[in-house]
């Protein structure tokens, strides 16, 4: 679904998908097929814009806040805690992969 929001004083057109705009607006307290709906999440998308710094991809940055809204914290926490899982296991990978790598020789 494409809403018109405005950005840094311009307006412009943004992409979310049709499944996270029914269920922002649901989550917002309405129902998709009212004539608020598009209305009310027009009105939060503009909203979350205040956040935004000004980084491109405007329209998956948006999907993402939409997400952090309607999910569980539950949800929301397990992801966090496996994303910082990672990091730290990336850290591990590249620390032994710096240390276990042969040094070239230089001509």
């Amino acid at each position: 679904m494409r809403y018109h929001v405005t950005l840094q004083n311009k307006e412009t057109t943004v992409t979310i998908d049709d499944i996270l705009s029914e269920l922002l607006v649901l989550k917002l307290g309405y129902d998709p097929d009212s004539t608020e709906a598009i209305s009310a999440a027009r009105l939060w998308l503009q909203q979350r814009l205040a956040n935004h710094r000004g980084l491109p991809r405007v329209s998956q940055w948006l999907q993402k806040e939409i997400v952090q809204m309607i999910a569980a914290k539950e949800l929301l926490n397990a992801h966090r805690k496996w994303c910082e899982r990672m990091e730290k296991q990336s850290r591990y990978a590249l620390a032994t992969f710096r240390t276990r790598r042969p040094r070239r020789k230089r001509n």
